[in-house]
């Protein structure tokens, strides 16, 4: 087994920490009471489909931390896609944060790619 560099850790903590906040997300928009929050959950455009977006990114996050964590080839190319579409998005909306985090994800995995195996 490969040695776990910190790196490595800090980014699948982040994935499973996001996929767990979309998670908690989806179920605090769902047990809304629907007749008390209807105009409100309309407003923020929370529906069935938006329901299953956040499930989705939320199992996505974990699976992106779990095949980080066991520095799979999956788990780096699946990473290096999302970073690389968390790229784009933080392009589009002129947003630092979300230019920088992605970069820095992106490079760690492309200067670490013997660990995965590459």
């Amino acid at each position: 087994m490969k040695q776990l560099k910190l790196g490595t850790a800090l980014i699948a903590t982040l994935y499973a920490l996001g996929g767990l906040s979309f998670i908690i997300i989806a179920i605090k928009a769902s047990s809304m009471d629907p007749v008390v929050h209807s105009d409100f959950l309309r407003l923020a455009g929370v529906d069935g489909a938006m329901l299953g977006y956040l499930v989705f990114r939320g199992i996505l996050g974990f699976a992106l931390a779990y095949g980080i964590w066991n520095m799979t080839k999956w788990g780096w190319t699946a990473t290096l896609i999302i970073s690389g579409f968390g790229l784009v998005v933080g392009i589009m909306s002129i947003n630092i944060i979300g230019l920088i985090i992605p970069s820095i994800i992106a490079w760690y995995l492309w200067t670490n790619k013997s660990d995965f195996g590459m």
